[in-house]
């Protein structure tokens, strides 16, 4: 029985890599769930509109548009002209034009469905995934090998975060290009013969990310930060594309910041003004004399901007000329600046937020299951489940845990530089940066939008936490092996 186990076992890591099985698994785990008969996704919080109309979109003609109770699986495409359509500028929207284009050319041009959009991201996490887990085994097939994909599943292909593909966020987009860009890092890392192929795709999955959305442009530094390890490269060719893409990566992030449109900057300064610094401040008229703004508008504090009722009507010329208009980032800055236990409660208020991954506020299931409004999904969000319980929820704690992670690796760089072994600094550097992308994605979502729709804000910001422990976990597991293996790399590098 023992040798027939063996046998067996041979057989399936021959023609079954340890990435081949994560994408298997999450096919099996989540495909199904999301794309069945019933599909799965989250449903609209009001942000929607806004998408659908720059995509030639609108909710269906002559069907009830659900809100955020039910999930829509279909919409309308405008056929004729529409003055609110923006240049697909976001990441997100060229990838909703993709589907747009392939919904057209094989099911219909008048009806666009939701499922197609779905599966287009999919089918690209499902790429991303592949990244991690080959760079995180090295395509090594053990035993412990596998048991890393099975983790690797068990962390990325939780349903809070896959629900995100049938939806218009840009979480979607975000996930995808956060995947490709620790994959290919890691296989640059320990697979230096392939390297001109994994700087593209460094490349590409960093300007996909930081085009997301006006939150992820903020984020081009930690992305960078990540690379840093690259200039270890031997090559003086290869050095001079890193220095091109972290140029290009700098420009994009510059050019989305000033195209996101003007409404949408308004929204988010007026929430991070009312839903942030204004948030249980004890005197909200005092704090806004002191940027030159009117003491009155305290009133407006902890309200949102597209508010059912406000005290005053946020449109109004007065209000706008006043308020809303002379709202700008260097004053919530100089506010926080001057009243620091203010952000420090935001950041502490954000920490207990960072795992709540599955929207609380919107639905995940379509009308036709004739299940409750805004019903939530329990299917495979284990892990999401358990990082929420368990995993402690202050900032202090992110903190500490980014510390002791930089302080390890950090002295794997400097080993790695004494004994000349790459893998280890580049490996170093990209847990540098994804620490940093942690905290500063934490900074940049209070910073921006206070604590409205703070858990969604806060996603990338619990998937880089667990691509970071998914990656010490298998450093650990596979620890001794590595070492040889990085060592016996950096030699051939090295010999003529």
């Amino acid at each position: 029985m023992k040798r027939r186990l063996q046998a067996a076992g041979a057989v399936f890591s021959r023609h079954c890599s340890p990435a081949l099985l994560a994408v298997i698994l999450l096919i099996a785990v989540c495909g199904w769930y999301l794309f069945g008969p019933i599909l799965h996704g989250y449903a609209d919080n009001g942000e929607f509109a806004r998408v659908l109309s720059h995509n030639q979109l609108l909710p269906r003609l002559g069907a009830s548009h659900h809100g955020a109770r039910y999930l829509d699986v279909t919409y309308s495409i405008r056929q004729f002209y529409n003055d609110t359509r923006l240049p697909a500028w976001s990441s997100q929207n060229l990838l909703i034009q993709v589907a747009l284009w392939i919904d057209q050319l094989l099911i219909s041009r008048t009806v666009f469905h939701l499922r197609v959009l779905g599966m287009l991201a999919f089918g690209l996490y499902l790429g991303g995934v592949y990244l991690v887990v080959a760079g995180l085994t090295r395509q090594q097939r053990k035993g412990r090998h596998y048991l890393i994909a099975i983790l690797a599943v068990w962390l990325l292909g939780d349903t809070s975060l896959t629900l995100y593909f049938n939806s218009f966020y840009s979480q979607s987009v975000m996930l995808i290009a956060v995947t490709y860009l620790f994959g290919s890092l890691l296989l640059l890392a320990r697979k230096p013969a392939h390297a001109w192929r994994y700087l593209l795709i460094v490349a590409s999955a960093g300007a996909i990310l930081i085009t997301a959305d006006m939150q992820t442009a903020w984020l081009v530094g930690p992305v960078l930060l990540a690379t840093v390890g690259l200039w270890w490269h031997r090559t003086r060719a290869f050095k001079w594309c890193l220095l091109l893409v972290s140029f290009a990566l700098v420009l994009l992030s510059g050019l989305t910041i000033r195209q996101t449109p003007a409404e949408l900057k308004a929204v988010s300064l007026y929430q991070s003004m009312t839903r942030g610094v204004l948030l249980n401040a004890t005197d909200p008229g005092k704090t806004l004399a002191s940027v030159g703004l009117e003491p009155q508008y305290a009133l407006l504090a902890g309200t949102q901007f597209y508010q059912d009722k406000l005290p005053v009507n946020t449109r109004h010329r007065v209000v706008q000329r006043e308020f809303v208009r002379q709202l700008r980032y260097s004053k919530v800055l100089r506010l926080y600046a001057g009243y620091p236990d203010q952000l420090v409660r935001m950041l502490q208020l954000a920490s207990g937020d960072v795992y709540l991954t599955q929207m609380a506020a919107v639905g995940d299931f379509p009308v036709t299951t004739k299940g409750l409004p805004k019903q939530q999904s329990r299917y495979f969000t284990s892990c999401s489940l358990v990082m929420r319980a368990f995993f402690p929820k202050q900032f202090q704690f992110f903190l500490l845990l980014a510390s002791i992670l930089i302080g390890l690796y950090g002295y794997r760089v400097y080993q790695g530089g004494r004994r000349g072994i790459r893998a280890w600094i580049v490996c170093g550097w990209l847990v540098i940066g994804f620490e940093g992308l942690v905290v500063i994605a934490m900074l940049v979502a209070v910073i921006l939008n206070g604590d409205a729709d703070l858990a969604r804000h806060l996603v990338l910001t619990a998937v880089s936490q667990n691509l970071v422990l998914l990656l010490g976990l298998s450093d650990f597991m596979t620890r001794h092996e590595d070492q040889a293996v990085d060592a016996l790399a950096s030699a051939k590098e090295v010999s003529p």
